[in-house]
């Protein structure tokens, strides 16, 4: 079984001492990424992507359209349920009213 050092303090800053100077070293002998650019030069990478503007068309129409469709096609299949829900229920409501009648001529 190990013992905890004794001064628990110096410990913690000689571990978190030694992780920065190992990712320091690491990190200045990781080769510089060089981007290619139109003319065939080489640039170092920027720091940060640019943005990329992306030209959308946005169509309202045709968005309305789809938008519209899709509610008509939800609304069908919920009538559709419905419709066999109602049949479950009075096929269950009929069968139920033929068990009492049998029940109480007895």
């Amino acid at each position: 079984m190990k013992k905890a050092p004794k001064d628990q303090g110096l410990f913690l800053t000689v571990f978190v001492s030694v992780s920065v100077v190992a990712i320091l070293i690491v990190w200045v002998l990781l080769p510089v990424v060089r981007v290619q650019t139109e003319e065939g030069g080489d640039e170092e990478a920027p720091a940060v992507k640019p943005r990329v503007s992306l030209n959308l068309v946005l169509q309202p129409e045709e968005l309305m359209e789809n938008s519209i469709v899709a509610i008509k096609k939800a609304e069908a299949v919920i009538e559709i349920d419905d419709k066999k829900k109602e049949e479950e229920n009075k096929d269950a409501g009929d069968s139920s009213k033929e068990e009492d009648k049998g029940k109480g001529k007895s």
